[in-house]
């Protein structure tokens, strides 16, 4: 049973089956209310439909735009006490328009790396890519299951900047995994730590975290 209360597998076995597992725990928290649908949250109550509860934030924190949401990550993101703080690289950003990071990279040309007789090249794809994903004045919305992004104030000539010094620091794995073949490194710039991905020679991942 799934913790969204759907079944993992087929056949499926109908609510009056004595076979049938009954189970009203949801995220965090929640419990089901059988008859009405709803989630009870102790203060409210959640409509998994609309992905939002049916009353504000009780509280009256502002804590955002919206006080009928839900937390990204319900099991992660849990402050009882109001006094854990978001890092740069977790807070999510708004999406941005696409225009936006094709005016800035109008200029770009591209880096080629180069380690013994190998060649590692970032070209505008790969850093559009990186940006949307990644760079909160540019991000496109996307969202993956280990989503981080940079700080604010990382610019172009800083991203193409940190993937060379964290190539630096993987020089002896570059040149014996070569240009062939798709894997990642990691290293640390300025005190943060960094993946860069590659794809037969080209670098289209590059984000903070660790392997």
């Amino acid at each position: 049973m799934l913790t969204w209360g759907e079944p993992e597998c087929w056949p499926v076995l109908t609510v009056n089956d004595p076979r049938n597992l009954t189970c009203h725990l949801r995220f965090c928290g929640q419990y089901e209310d059988e008859e009405s649908g709803l989630f009870y949250n102790r203060h409210r109550y959640y409509e998994s439909d609309t992905g939002q509860y049916l009353s504000p934030d009780p509280l009256n924190l502002s804590g955002g735009i919206n006080p009928y949401g839900y937390v990204h990550d319900p099991v992660n993101w849990i402050d009882p006490l109001g006094l854990t703080g978001c890092s740069p690289s977790t807070v999510m950003p708004k999406k941005q328009l696409p225009h936006t990071v094709v005016n800035e990279l109008k200029t770009f040309r591209g880096k080629d790396y180069h380690f013994g007789n190998q060649t590692f090249k970032l070209d505008k794809a790969g850093m559009k890519h990186i940006l949307e994903r990644h760079h909160p004045d540019f991000w496109d919305g996307s969202v993956k299951a280990k989503q981080s992004f940079f700080s604010r104030d990382m610019s172009v000539n800083n991203v193409t900047d940190a993937i060379g010094d964290i190539m630096k620091q993987n020089r002896d794995t570059l040149i014996s995994k070569g240009s062939i073949g798709k894997y990642q490194i990691s290293g640390q710039y300025k005190g943060q730590d960094y993946v860069v991905g590659f794809k037969n020679g080209r670098i289209g991942q590059f984000y903070p975290g660790k392997l």
